[in-house]
């Protein structure tokens, strides 16, 4: 009786994708499944559903009997802003200059000593012509990281132009 029930049960723990795709299937506010989903989903350059999951893990962990570590929370934490400013790379690099700018502030939002998404947030508005913006997103990064390279260069070129 039992054996139909368990041969397709052993689909679901065909590897750790299945096993948490499973899980959400039938507990879609669990929290530890959002964190593995986001993870798989990051190593797959998949980053606009890594931080659909990385932001439900947070949004569903107070509530949810997942008891993981400091350490595990705040990589989740760490995670957020990472996903943002790879999304925002990503649509910076297909001229979408309006999605990719609302990213970056989703990355700063998190974590406001992220330098390289002052430096692609400078970059969006030297692109929209907004010179004085850009140079103090520049300005931004190297506050958050002193030796950013491409904030210095970038802060050089518009100098003259400002």
């Amino acid at each position: 009786m039992f054996a139909p029930l368990s041969f397709n049960r052993n689909f679901a723990w065909q590897n750790a994708n299945t096993l948490w795709a499973s899980v959400l299937a039938h507990q879609p506010d669990n929290a530890r499944a959002h964190f593995h989903m986001g993870v798989r989903y990051q190593e797959e350059k998949d980053y606009e559903k890594a931080l659909d999951s990385y932001e439900r893990a947070i949004r569903y962990y107070p509530g949810h009997n997942w008891h993981p570590d400091s350490k595990s929370v705040a990589a989740v934490k760490e995670a957020i802003p990472r996903t943002c400013y790879a999304v925002a790379v990503k649509l910076y690099r297909e001229q979408s200059f309006d999605a990719a700018l609302a990213y970056c502030q989703r990355a700063l939002e998190n974590n406001d000593r992220n330098a390289e998404a002052y430096v692609v947030t400078g970059n969006i508005y030297v692109k929209k012509g907004d010179l004085p913006k850009g140079a103090e997103m520049y300005q931004n990064a190297l506050k958050a990281n002193p030796d950013q390279f491409e904030a210095k260069e970038n802060l050089k070129r518009i100098g003259t132009l400002l």
